[in-house]
């Protein structure tokens, strides 16, 4: 058991203030849309978008449980955290495959209706191949009363390869939303229809990838020290909130 410097302590306790945010928009997201997976879900035939959506709320409401579960015992950190990787490994295959349908549902009368979607899955199993990396090489160290995971061996190339292919399936999203979205938007206004469901994956579609392309982008500057907003102090605590929204 070792001691808790200054620094690791404020990085924990920012850590810890995120997985609180973290924990009331899970909480506020089910309460407001548990009605609709219902509707969507358990009152229609099954399919492999429906089930799509069903693991990915389930596995979130699992990853925030084994967040805040406390360990029974020091030894039980190590299988809590081991939990909590598998559980963010399999969110992070949920929203591959998701982001892949997504793009073969807009480009399902084009050429490339396999040959993209292949892509997305390529460039989204990048960031789980590299964090399993990371996990594997990682030891878990015990604090007086916390429970604390130090990465050993994750070097800057993988992590920057892990973003650059963040940004790159963000970014074929977003173009194929755009490309075969925008024009049945522009004919939706000039009828003025306000709801369509152009609209809304131009909308929140939009609004959901770029927000994601934008933390990737933000992640690869502060790999370094050398940017006038980074410095070694705050850059961990700026890496561990963005990472936990990733």
């Amino acid at each position: 058991m070792s001691q808790l410097s200054a620094a690791d302590a404020q990085t924990i306790l920012v850590s810890n203030y995120v997985a609180i945010s973290q924990l009331a928009l899970c909480v506020y997201e089910y309460a407001m849309t548990f009605d609709q997976e219902i509707a969507a879900v358990w009152r229609r035939k099954r399919t492999a978008a429906s089930l799509l959506l069903l693991s990915s709320r389930w596995i979130m409401i699992l990853g925030q449980a084994v967040i805040f579960t406390p360990g029974i015992s020091w030894t039980s950190c190590r299988a809590s955290f081991i939990l909590q990787d598998f559980t963010f490994a399999g969110g992070q295959v949920v929203m591959t495959l998701f982001s892949a349908l997504r793009v073969h549902a807009i480009l399902l009368q084009d050429r490339g209706t396999y040959a993209i979607p292949m892509i997305v899955v390529i460039l989204g199993t990048v960031p789980l191949a590299t964090n399993l990396f990371g996990w594997i090489r990682s030891e878990i160290e015990y604090v007086r009363n916390l429970r604390m995971k130090q990465s050993q061996g994750a070097s800057s190339i993988v992590l920057l390869l892990t973003r650059i292919s963040a940004i790159a399936l963000d970014a074929i999203v977003l173009a194929a939303t755009w490309t075969k979205s925008f024009q049945h938007f522009r004919e939706m206004r000039r009828v003025n229809l306000k709801s369509s469901v152009t609209n809304v994956l131009l909308r929140d579609g939009t609004l959901y990838f770029a927000s994601l392309l934008a933390i990737n982008i933000i992640q690869i500057l502060t790999f370094s020290n050398n940017l006038f907003f980074v410095t070694p102090s705050n850059r961990a605590k700026i890496l561990k909130v963005l990472t936990m929204y990733t």
